[in-house]
Formats: structure tokens, sequence, C-alpha cells
């Protein structure tokens, strides 16, 4: 048997405090020595609330007194 899981799925910002997303994930399993091949098809649903300030930086390590790109040092 063999598995694959494949989907879509869209976020959209309601607000810069608030997103809702939606996902379609179907879990494509193929089936073997005799075993059928299923689908598994789910609708996902989600609500994001985004608590405190918003980030500066990308990366979680920055203060916001750095350059906003890292630099290696040799």
């Amino acid at each position: 048997m063999a598995d694959a899981p494949l989907g879509f799925g869209v976020k959209c910002a309601m607000k810069d405090w608030l997103v809702v997303r939606a996902e379609l994930p179907d879990d494509l399993t193929i089936g073997g020595g005799g075993l059928p091949t299923m689908n598994n098809v789910s609708l996902v649903g989600g609500v994001e609330i985004r608590f405190g300030d918003i980030r500066k930086h990308f990366l979680p390590w920055l203060s916001g007194n750095e350059p906003s790109t890292p630099t290696a040092a040799l």
C-alpha cells in the first residue's frame, strides 16, 4: 500500500488580529494485495486570534534593534 496526503487551503485575514482559514485535504491510500484504493476527504476550518503587538521581524530571536537581514560572521 502507498499513502499520499493531498489538499489545498485558503487563509483570509479579516482584521490584523483575526484570521479565518479553510482546508480540503484528501488522504489517498492506493490499495494492494487485494485491498481497495481508499479516499478520506475532509473539510477543516479554523480561526486564529492573534494577541500582542505586531511582529516587526519574522525571526523570533531579533529584538528589533538589529538589522533585519542576519549577517554571517567568519
